[in-house]
C-alpha cells in the first residue's frame, strides 16, 4: 500500500501516440460543471471526463457516488522509433486535486494543533480527548489513503486497456 495518495507510474505500448489519444478521446467525455447522481443519474456517458490534448491529457473517472479521493489522472505520450518500429511511452501521474488536498491538510493541521501541549495553545484538553483525536487523525489518514488507493488500481487496470501496455516501469 502507498502512503501517500500520489503515484507515478510509466506504460510502454507498441500503439502510436494517435491510436492512444484516439482511445482515450473514445472513453472521455468533456468534463460537466454539475452532474446528477443517484436516481436521475444517467449510465449513459463515457467511463472518464477530462481533456485529452495532442501529447498530454488531464482526466477523471467518472462515479454516481461521492468520492473525494478520486485521482486526478494526469498523463503525457512519448511517441520514439527504434529499429523500425514505433514504440510509446505514456508517463502517468495520479494525484489528489487540489482543493481536497488543502482539504485534507487544513483538517489535519487543526487536529494536530489541538494535541500540542497546553503551553502553545490556550486549549486545555483531557487525556482522554486527546486519545480520541489522535485515534481520528489516524482512522480518517487510513481510510484516505485506502479509498484513494482503491481508484488509483481501477484507473490504472481500465488505462493498461486502453494502451495496450507492454510493460510498465514506476
Amino acid at each position: 500500500m502507498k502512503y501517500l495518495p500520489y503515484e507515478k507510474i510509466s506504460y510502454i505500448t507498441h500503439l502510436s501516440s494517435e491510436q492512444i489519444k484516439k482511445r482515450l478521446e473514445n472513453i472521455t467525455e468533456p468534463k460537466k460543471i454539475f452532474r446528477w447522481k443517484g436516481i436521475f443519474a444517467s449510465s449513459n456517458h463515457a467511463p472518464y471526463e477530462g481533456n485529452v490534448n495532442i501529447n498530454s491529457f488531464k482526466i477523471n473517472r467518472i462515479l454516481h457516488r461521492k468520492m473525494g479521493f478520486l485521482p486526478l489522472i494526469e498523463g503525457e505520450i512519448q511517441s520514439e522509433k527504434s529499429e523500425g518500429k514505433e514504440k510509446t511511452t505514456v508517463h502517468l501521474t495520479m494525484r489528489l486535486s487540489n482543493f481536497i488536498l488543502a482539504y485534507l491538510i487544513i483538517w489535519l493541521s487543526y487536529m494536530i494543533i489541538l494535541l500540542l501541549p497546553n503551553s502553545f495553545i490556550n486549549v486545555s484538553l483531557d487525556n482522554n480527548v486527546r486519545i480520541f483525536i489522535s485515534l481520528a487523525i489516524v482512522i480518517f489518514y487510513v481510510i484516505s489513503i485506502v479509498k484513494f488507493n482503491q481508484e488509483v488500481s481501477n484507473s490504472k487496470k481500465d488505462l493498461e486497456e486502453v494502451f495496450g501496455v507492454e510493460s510498465k516501469t514506476r
